[in-house]
């Protein structure tokens, strides 16, 4: 959901906690929402908690994404955090096409 003054990333519909270790931290789901949007964003603005206040993550409790001990996390490293960051750049892509690379 993108408005004016804040912007809402909804991850509810995600697959449950997995057997495997694709699941990722919320930490790292916040992780790779920041960076995408940082992507987007001028790069002189200095990295800090002002760019994320009017953004918020909406992630299911019990999803792959809010795993907690002892679920395996070890592929959410880069796996997990690389789709998410293809999910949100494709999401953002439509309103700012000329500054999204493709996928890969």
């Amino acid at each position: 959901i993108f408005m004016p003054d804040k912007m809402v990333l909804d991850f509810t519909g995600s697959s449950r906690l997995r057997r495997g270790n694709i699941n990722a931290v919320q930490a790292m789901v916040h992780s790779s929402v920041f960076y995408s949007i940082k992507i987007l964003m001028d790069p002189t603005l200095p990295p800090n908690s002002g760019v994320m206040r009017p953004v918020t993550i909406l992630i299911p409790e019990g999803s792959f994404l809010d795993a907690k001990m002892p679920a395996a996390v070890c592929a959410a490293n880069t796996e997990t955090t690389q789709r998410l960051a293809d999910t949100v750049l494709k999401a953002f892509s439509q309103f700012a096409p000329d500054r999204i690379a493709a996928a890969s």
